[in-house]
């Protein structure tokens, strides 16, 4: 399995709602924990209302290049997913520091730091008990509301 790092991006395999079909969507690693990461949602399609959690990559941005992505794009810091290293499909390029910090303080603005490192780094371990054992509840923690995001 390949090592993977904090700010790389990535492409995965994100599944459509009837989980029968997926699509390759380019993310970013926000996190990693064993063999899980989080990573946030990047889209090529460019709305012309941004939300103030968006991150704007535009192509003549000095660090764009960097990325790996092929056009003008948005990270939704609010679109965070919790997944296996396994279904990461490639590694396309990097963010810069600056963008990290960013879109670290994005994330933050959305409401979802505490989040990650609260159930993330604390919990994961009660979670996937509670998963093993089968007692109905997918996450056992203060942030059972905010979880669902994910």
């Amino acid at each position: 399995m390949d090592e993977y790092h904090r700010g790389e991006v990535v492409l995965v395999r994100f599944p459509f709602t009837n989980l029968q079909t997926t699509k390759l969507r380019p993310a970013v690693i926000l996190a990693l924990h064993g063999e899980d990461v989080i990573v946030v949602d990047i889209f090529s399609t460019v709305p012309t209302f941004r939300k103030d959690t968006w991150l704007l990559l535009e192509q003549h941005h000095p660090h764009f290049p960097q990325t790996g992505l092929k056009r003008t794009s948005i990270v939704k810091a609010e679109k965070l997913t919790i997944l296996h290293q396994s279904v990461i499909h490639s590694k396309i390029g990097s963010f810069h520091p600056s963008l990290m910090t960013t879109l670290g303080q994005l994330v933050k603005q959305a409401g979802l730091d505490p989040l990650i490192w609260t159930i993330y780094k604390s919990n994961l371990a009660m979670v996937e008990d509670d998963l093993h054992e089968d007692r109905g509840c997918s996450i056992k923690c203060e942030g059972q509301n905010q979880a669902r995001m994910l």
